[in-house]
């Protein structure tokens, strides 16, 4: 419900009631991750570590990301893995999405990870690299899944496809939608919305789209997920409102107040958001902005696939025109 000040005080009192829980401990780490309070997470790992004796190299992988060290998220990430502890893929493909590498990301996923393969190929320009995955996780639905993760998993699908600019395909799966809803009782959180405002968009309605966003907004308690704060960013500079634009932008390019349920999105558009604001701060002629957001782009992406380098060198000269004696 984002009241993540909440949340993290309701962590630390479960800690206190029981303080050789681990659980409460990997929790409170998490909260503390998300409002900013670094040196706290840090803290409850280290009761997590203790209460078992065993790394927590998964939970401590991602906070290091959360705390906006990347360099310790990739060695974590590397690290091997002991005493029975699965691989955690997906944060490695993550951390290689924010650096740009695309193929090295969609090679260490499975195709279940959908959300996440079709951010990076909407960050990589090129949403319809998804719609293999697409496809295949349509017609090989996952066995004995509860209706309302089924619903939610073709809302993913859904909303790949209208970000690849399948209209009718994005349709034909909203009306599945539509009839696993019919048929169980479970709470909607803004999933045909989400897709309603992407195909707005493909659609060059972004009055339409921003309309579709704020009903998404109010059907998740009042909270933008991630791709909707995109969309929303998008919607606003097409309409010209570009201070509006700039600030939804603007939530896209740290961790501060990040869920879980964003957290592997957020990989691949970290770097998008930092270039979109890069060319929205020269229009509004503010090159300080400008210049730090070109410079976080291109650091990023310094070493991204070579047939994204153009966009890093367009960023490069870019940020040489903002800085001739540098």
């Amino acid at each position: 419900m984002g009241r993540f000040d909440e949340a993290l005080e309701t962590h630390q009192e479960a800690l206190e009631l029981d303080s050789r829980s681990r659980a409460a401990a990997i929790n409170l780490a998490q909260a503390a991750r998300v409002v900013g309070r670094h040196s706290l997470a840090d803290s409850a790992l280290a009761i997590a570590r203790e209460i078992t004796g065993l790394p927590y190299l998964r939970h401590e992988a991602a906070n290091a990301y959360y705390a906006g060290d990347l360099a310790l998220a990739d060695s974590l990430a590397d690290e091997p893995r002991g005493g029975g502890y699965d691989p955690i893929p997906l944060i490695r493909a993550g951390l290689s999405s924010i650096h740009g590498r695309m193929g090295e990301a969609l090679a260490l996923v499975d195709s279940a990870e959908l959300g996440f393969i079709v951010h990076v190929s909407l960050a990589a320009d090129a949403p319809e690299r998804a719609l293999t995955y697409l496809e295949r996780s349509r017609t090989e639905p996952t066995p004995g899944a509860a209706p309302r993760r089924q619903y939610e998993s073709l809302g993913v699908i859904a909303y790949g496809y209208a970000l690849a600019g399948d209209i009718l395909s994005a349709m034909d799966v909203l009306s599945v939608m539509e009839s696993v809803h019919a048929d169980n009782d479970f709470r909607l959180r803004g999933h045909v919305e989400l897709v309603l405002a992407a195909i707005a968009l493909r659609e060059e309605r972004p009055e339409d789209a921003v309309t579709h966003l704020d009903h998404a907004k109010a059907a998740n308690h009042g909270w933008l997920r991630w791709e909707a704060r995109l969309l929303l960013a998008e919607a606003r500079a097409a309409l010209g409102q570009l201070d509006e634009a700039v600030a939804q932008y603007d939530t896209l390019t740290g961790t501060y107040r990040l869920s879980l349920y964003d957290l592997a999105v957020s990989y691949p558009l970290r770097p998008l958001a930092h270039e979109r604001l890069g060319s929205l701060y020269l229009q509004v002629g503010d090159t300080v902005a400008a210049a730090r957001h070109l410079s976080e782009f291109i650091e990023l992406w310094k070493d991204a696939d070579p047939e994204l380098q153009p966009r890093v060198e367009s960023a490069r000269l870019a940020l040489r025109a903002l800085t001739p004696d540098t």
